[in-house]
């Protein structure tokens, strides 16, 4: 397989699953105990925010910056994210997309995408 971002995985979960994918990576982010506390309890705001961004990385579309994302919470640049919390988020959507049975060749391309993005949000050291 070429070393290229994957741009189907959000049609394999399938868009009627979607809502359940979201529902899925916030159980895993709630029960993380190192990042699950930045979150807040009822995420269904939160998920609808996330929605847009969410999508568009299954879709191969990674365009994150330092500058921020404008579907992304603006509350963000106000919580400290050491590069351990990115790796915690990146192994939560990990655990959400072993959930969906993605193939291992095409999650492990999309993920170390997301990590190189999940680390240009880091704010804090360690």
């Amino acid at each position: 397989m070429a070393d290229t971002i994957p741009t189907d995985i959000y049609d394999q979960i399938g868009p009627a699953k979607f809502d359940d994918f979201m529902d899925d990576f916030f159980r895993h982010i709630k029960a993380n105990k190192n990042i699950g506390g930045l979150y807040p309890d009822d995420y269904a705001e939160l998920k609808e925010k996330y929605k847009p961004f969410m999508s568009d990385f299954l879709r191969g579309n990674i365009i994150v910056t330092k500058n921020g994302d404008p579907e992304l919470p603006a509350d963000r640049d106000r919580t400290l994210i050491s590069r351990n919390d990115a790796d915690e988020w990146v192994n939560c959507l990990r655990l959400t997309l072993n959930d969906y049975n993605v193939p291992d060749d095409s999650r492990e391309l999309l993920l170390r995408e997301v990590q190189q993005k999940a680390y240009e949000m880091v704010n804090a050291p360690q």
